[in-house]
């Protein structure tokens, strides 16, 4: 799942102790995350599409 923290929230990735990214990250859909969704300390959004190349 892709989510970002909330505004004003700073949350940490419990495996890599890093801050979740301000613009979103894709993170595991694991009891910890929703957790902190529950809790409104991050947001699912969606994830940004790739750019993919077109072959011409």
């Amino acid at each position: 799942m892709f989510i970002k923290p909330c505004a004003g929230r700073a949350v940490r990735d419990p495996e890599t102790s890093q801050l979740l990214h301000e613009n979103g990250q894709n993170k595991p859909d694991t009891p910890y995350w929703q957790k902190r969704l529950i809790a409104g300390d991050v947001i699912k959004i969606k994830s940004p599409k790739s750019k993919k190349e077109t072959k011409s």
